[in-house]
């Protein structure tokens, strides 16, 4: 609702899209799985990137302005998601975070761009250093775990979902499911092959989101 709200929204149109993300399918399918504790950081960080770029002061490099605590309060989110556990989810939020930030700066035409870009980084790293008595031995664990080879073997390493995905963002059973079945229902018609996981492949706008848009 914040984030929403410093965009400009009224109170109902914030609560309904606070709701939707809330109640997605993202997040209510991986519902106590790590997936959601880095999701639910999104619309923070960019609401602080919002706070961020509207600040009047955003270019000042003096300690204890607004802009600085801004971007402390920005390292904390990013520290928030760092620890949520669920890295293909973190390098996804931080991405799309990064893209934001960019995509608003240039339409705001804003002064000392570089500069603004470089404490947007210093967020972030601050973040890391937060996180990273946790992140620390998650690494050198990592070293030493049969994740990365296992993930090989499973073909687990793909970085996008076929193009073909996208049409079950409007009809999510369109290839079926895997309590209904009819999960080769898009190779029949000759849409195309999808992947046997229905949480991995599935996303849905919802019902109240298609009827309000």
């Amino acid at each position: 609702m914040l984030y929403l709200r410093q965009l400009g929204a009224s109170n109902s149109g914030a609560f309904l899209s606070g709701l939707v993300f809330s109640l997605s399918g993202f997040m209510i399918c991986w519902l106590g799985h790590p997936h959601v504790n880095c999701a639910m950081c999104l619309p923070l960080l960019l609401y602080l990137i919002e706070k961020f770029l509207q600040n009047e002061s955003a270019t000042s490099c003096l300690p204890g302005s607004i802009s600085l605590r801004i971007l402390g309060l920005l390292g904390i989110a990013f520290a928030c998601l760092f620890l949520g556990a669920h890295p293909p989810t973190i390098v996804q939020v931080s991405i799309f975070a990064g893209i934001y930030f960019l995509f608003r700066m240039a339409g705001q035409w804003s002064s000392r761009p570089l500069a603004k870009i470089g404490l947007a980084i210093c967020a972030v790293i601050l973040g890391f250093f937060l996180a990273a008595p946790a992140l620390m031995p998650f690494f050198e664990y990592y070293r030493h775990s049969s994740v990365d080879a296992s993930s090989i073997v499973m073909n687990r390493t793909a970085i996008r979902l076929p193009l073909n995905t996208l049409i079950l963002y409007l009809f999510p059973h369109l290839s079926g499911s895997s309590t209904e079945g009819y999960e080769d229902t898009m190779h029949w018609l000759g849409i195309g092959n999808l992947l046997p996981n229905f949480l991995e492949r599935t996303g849905y706008v919802g019902v109240l989101p298609l009827l309000f848009a």
